[in-house]
């Protein structure tokens, strides 16, 4: 199994011949069938950040925890919803964003009981099973905290069975960070994409970004575009193979070719951004893979 490991201890660029994930090893799921599984999670995991109402920092950070455990461990034996629930947990506390454990317990809970009553399971699930989820990457469960829906699936704080699933997110917590071998540092793409967009702003702030047709578009389009494409990059594993840095060109440069901005004085957004095109091929296979598409081409 070959692959090699850039600099950060997390990062390790996968190689064809490699098994990526203990998920696929352990059991007879596919890579694409996996994959889902992560991102229909990661659609919980947002939602319910949500409902906390944690910083979207946080919510990376949780979502960051939740792909490295399931890189070392596999779904087969361990529930992902109770998982992402301590990602949360333990991430609000890493970020000094601390939520009390009851809060989010219930309203992991609250989300859980929507998601299984309002969402059409696919024809081979069980709702019994505590694992189930839509696999849309779309949710509408977003009032399942909300003051309306939210109280129907409300936990008795004093129930056995609040109590039951708050020590089995605090047990959790505590393999998560054994998984995690205790290391909680995660660096975020957000700061160098920031620091990336300000010398484009500074490169063309006299000519603006100019597209293949000739219209000028401004500076806040290309930033949306490219902290949406960031944003969304959280749902697959490229935080497991490209270090931020990486990732935030990745998306500005994504950013550029949806728009078809054209260089200015000619080259290639490539070399703009100081980006290699083995990352850019990387970044463009895994966003592909997250959105269940073929192969995509670059500029």
């Amino acid at each position: 199994m070959a692959a090699f490991v850039i600099s950060n201890p997390w990062i390790t660029r996968r190689s064809p011949s490699q098994t990526p994930f203990p998920s696929i090893s352990s059991s007879h799921k596919s890579e694409t069938e996996e994959l889902a599984l992560r991102r229909s999670t990661i659609t919980f995991i947002l939602e319910l950040g949500d409902s906390l109402c944690l910083p979207r920092l946080t919510i990376s950070t949780s979502i960051v925890f939740f792909h490295r455990f399931f890189s070392r461990q596999s779904f087969e034996f361990h529930s992902r919803f109770d998982v992402a629930t301590a990602c949360i947990f333990l991430a609000s506390k890493v970020d000094e964003t601390p939520r009390k454990v009851a809060s989010v317990v219930l309203q992991s809970h609250m989300l859980s009981e929507k998601m299984k009553k309002s969402q059409t399971p696919p024809p081979d699930s069980d709702l019994s099973d505590p694992n189930f989820t839509t696999t849309s990457t779309t949710s509408t469960v977003g009032s399942a905290a909300g003051v309306g829906g939210g109280k129907d699936f409300a936990l008795d704080l004093k129930s056995a069975e609040f109590l039951e699933l708050k020590d089995r997110i605090l047990i959790l917590e505590r393999v998560v960070l054994q998984t995690l071998s205790f290391d909680l540092t995660v660096d975020h793409a957000y700061k160098p994409f920031v620091e990336i967009m300000q010398r484009l702003k500074a490169k063309y702030s006299s000519s603006g970004f100019i597209t293949k047709s000739g219209e000028n578009i401004g500076q806040q389009i290309i930033a949306q575009i490219g902290v949406g494409i960031l944003n969304d990059s959280y749902s697959g594993t490229v935080c497991l193979e490209l270090r931020c840095e990486e990732i935030a060109k990745c998306c500005v440069m994504g950013a550029v070719v949806l728009k078809e901005v054209e260089v200015k004085g000619g080259g290639s957004w490539l070399e703009v951004l100081d980006l290699e095109e083995g990352v850019w091929k990387v970044f463009l296979e895994r966003f592909n893979e997250m959105a269940g598409g073929g192969e995509s081409e670059g500029s």
